[in-house]
């Protein structure tokens, strides 16, 4: 269970690389503080995982990524499981852009499903919420 002094991160694995350095040089000046960080696939892999979008052969899908990625049109999984989500919610109340969250996911059952993707230390932090 985390402290009230200790810090969380909570980024798109994906996305983080470049930031890296510059948070651990942050964090060495942390001394009196547990800092954690937890960086899944992408943001849009746990929206996937939460059960909250239907997908044909979704479990497949995210069991088995490397089957279905496409080397030649996908850099990364980010953008394979961006493109999935938007093509999956495409003219639905849910539908998903990558530059605002729709209002959608931040409903209390569909937060809730997103944030039980999270390791239990996490989700026993009480102030934990999607924005």
């Amino acid at each position: 269970m985390l402290d009230n002094k200790d810090i969380l991160v909570i980024a798109d694995g994906a996305a983080f690389g470049v930031l890296i350095e510059n948070c651990v040089d942050y964090f060495e000046t942390q001394f009196n503080r547990r800092i954690s960080l937890w960086l899944p696939e992408s943001f849009e892999y746990l929206i996937l995982k939460s059960g909250v979008i239907k997908y044909e052969n979704l479990d497949d899908i995210l069991e088995n990524t490397s089957k279905y990625v496409e080397c030649e049109k996908y850099v990364s999984w980010k953008r394979f499981f961006t493109d999935m989500l938007i093509d999956a919610t495409r003219n639905k109340r849910e539908k998903y852009l990558k530059d605002t969250l729709n209002e959608y996911y931040l409903e209390d059952a569909i937060a809730k499903k997103i944030i039980v993707q999270m390791p239990k230390d996490i989700q026993e932090k009480r102030e934990i919420r999607i924005s």
